[in-house]
């Protein structure tokens, strides 16, 4: 099958610090991938490269569809969120797109039941919770059925349920899937495929459960295995 994204020898560089070092890699259509990474890693660079939001070396080519067939969330909430009201927020990308008035308030109410957050059309934003936040943010992309979807750190900071409620909304998107993540319960639960990414190079790509399996791979580059921080103290003890 041809990939949905190819991308060939990619270079970023900031302040002539090179943050990707020409990565290649490709991504099949409705494949969910996972990006982890130490900080620092350029996870997030990458994300933003793929939605061609900055500038990069090298090629990232879209096999049948647009940059606008692709969303992205970003870990900090308050970046995505800039309106008035979560309708708003929400409603803002399809009447964009030059949807009708009907068409964007189905649209909002679709991406808000997604999300499980119906009836917080009129709420603000800024005085909602950091986990309806991230949900929020991901419904302003969901309402503009895009055909890919990458998301920045999507669970960072939120308690063990939010976690798994945002978990629950990213595997029920319908579509192509790009999750950059420290939290490797979440990536062992959501994707079949992991890129692993350190000092802006690739240095494996493979099947999720042989990824998280390989204690040396992952210690090498700053990750743990979720059971080694289970075991942290009853291990020595």
């Amino acid at each position: 099958m041809e990939n949905l994204i190819e991308v060939t020898d990619l270079v970023v560089e900031y302040d002539d610090r090179r943050v990707l070092d020409a990565i290649s890699f490709g991504v099949k259509a409705n494949e969910m991938v996972g990006l982890i990474g130490p900080n620092g890693a350029g996870k997030t660079t990458l994300l933003m490269a793929l939605r061609k939001l900055i500038k990069f070396d090298g090629s990232i080519s879209y096999n049948g569809i647009s940059e606008a067939d692709i969303g992205i969330v970003f870990q900090n909430p308050d970046i995505q969120l800039f309106m008035p009201t979560v309708f708003d927020d929400v409603a803002f990308g399809p009447m964009n797109q030059g949807l009708n008035a009907s068409e964007v308030q189905r649209r909002v109410e679709e991406a808000l039941a997604r999300v499980g957050l119906s009836g917080f059309e009129r709420r603000q934003p800024h005085h909602l919770s950091e986990g309806e936040k991230k949900k929020v943010a991901i419904a302003t992309v969901l309402s503009m059925k895009p055909s890919v979807y990458l998301l920045d750190e999507p669970t960072t900071g939120l308690d063990p349920l939010s976690r798994f409620e945002i978990g629950k909304i990213i595997c029920d998107i319908k579509g192509t899937v790009i999750v950059a993540s420290h939290d490797l319960d979440l990536v062992a639960g959501l994707v079949d495929r992991v890129i692993v990414l350190n000092g802006g190079k690739i240095v494996a790509d493979g099947y999720v459960d042989e990824i998280l399996a390989d204690k040396e791979l992952l210690v090498r580059n700053r990750l743990l295995p979720p059971d080694d921080i289970k075991s942290l103290c009853r291990s020595s003890r």
